[in-house]
Formats: structure tokens, C-alpha cells, sequence
């Protein structure tokens, strides 16, 4: 029987994948959710659009994991893991587990302490939070698993893309005086966690 792996030794799987992703001062990735833009663009489009509409307190908030050139198998990757095998989330788990460990003290800095909740943002197909894909791949995390709780849902308002629509979203859980971890999967393209400023 063998030892159960490691997630760095799952991220060190997928390493050739990530090295096709660029430098910022390559010019090719936006500068705040480090999604793929066109050459010579400080943002791509949706970044553009959603924070041209968000207040300024929202623009420093929002923290991007991971990048990817499109095309690349990593692109590949992030953008169908909501359709593809659980077996994929191991890797996608891994990442987030890396970086959460890595990068703890920077978030709770810019929380003003560690975090006194977690949550993701809601879907807006109507998915349960139970049954949410990124819910279940961060249960695989185990710095994570058992601290999400639902505290946004989705009014049912449509949500245009590169539209910043805070209404579209409400608070159900108690977040006065908390210092509230907002996860999205904004994986390959664009700013949808700005969208639940209201939190």
C-alpha cells in the first residue's frame, strides 16, 4: 500500500504545465485577475469593464491564484473543471492548498487578521452550495475542509457578464465584524468575485 501523496508533490505533476505561464511584465496576462489579454493591455476586458463600475476600496481586494496563456493544457484544465472527472480536482485542490500554505500571513494582512470565515461565491444555475463544484474540490484542501460556510447567495437577478451587479447578490449568513475569505473560480477570465462586494 502506498503513502497517500503530498499536495506539492501533486503541484510538482503539473509543473510543466505551469511553466507556459507568463511573467506580468511579459505583458500578456491582465494585471488584476491575471487572466490571458491581449499584447500591450495592462487589463483584459472584463477586468476593464467590471472595475470601471466597482468603488475604489474593491480594486486591492481581489487576490488571483493562478494564470494561463489560452491556449495551454493548463488553460485547458481550469476552464472545464466543472465538466471533467473529480480525478482532475486532485490537482486543482493541490494548487489551492500550496498557495493557501504559502501565502496565509499575506491574505490575513489583507483581511486585517486570519480569516473568521470562508466562503465562495454562490452559482448562479442554481446550484445548491452543497453541491457547488469549487464547495466540493475545496472539501479536498485540507486547510479549508470544514471551515466553508454559505453566508452569499444569488438573488436570481441575471448577471451580465463585465457587468458590476452587487444586487444580484445577498448576504444570508452573519458576517458583522468578520473578516470574510471570498473564494471564486475566476479560473481563466474576469472579475465575478467583485461582484459580491456587498459582503
Amino acid at each position: 500500500m502506498t503513502s497517500p501523496r503530498s499536495a506539492a508533490e501533486y503541484l510538482a505533476e503539473i509543473q510543466s504545465e505551469l511553466g507556459t505561464v507568463p511573467l506580468l511584465s511579459e505583458g500578456h496576462s491582465c494585471r488584476r485577475c491575471l487572466g490571458p489579454t491581449h499584447l500591450g493591455y495592462r487589463y483584459c476586458t472584463s477586468c476593464h469593464l467590471v472595475y470601471g463600475q466597482a468603488p475604489d476600496s474593491l480594486h486591492g481586494c481581489c487576490v488571483p491564484m493562478t494564470t494561463a496563456l489560452n491556449p495551454s493544457p493548463w488553460y485547458g484544465r481550469l476552464w472545464k473543471y466543472k465538466r471533467t472527472t473529480t480525478a482532475d480536482w486532485v490537482r486543482l485542490a493541490a494548487l489551492v492548498s500550496v498557495y493557501y500554505r504559502t501565502h496565509a500571513d499575506r491574505l490575513a494582512a489583507l483581511l486585517g487578521g486570519n480569516p473568521t470565515g470562508i466562503t465562495i461565491v454562490p452559482s448562479k444555475r442554481g446550484v445548491t452550495f452543497e453541491e457547488q463544484p469549487l464547495r466540493r474540490l475545496l472539501d479536498r484542501v485540507a486547510s479549508l475542509r470544514g471551515s466553508l460556510e454559505k453566508l452569499v447567495e444569488h438573488t436570481g437577478m441575471p448577471v451580465p457578464r463585465q457587468k458590476y451587479l452587487p444586487e444580484a447578490f445577498s448576504v444570508v449568513g452573519d458576517v458583522s465584524g468578520r473578516r470574510v475569505l471570498l473564494l471564486e473560480d475566476t479560473w481563466t477570465t474576469g472579475p465575478t468575485s467583485s461582484r459580491t462586494s456587498r459582503l
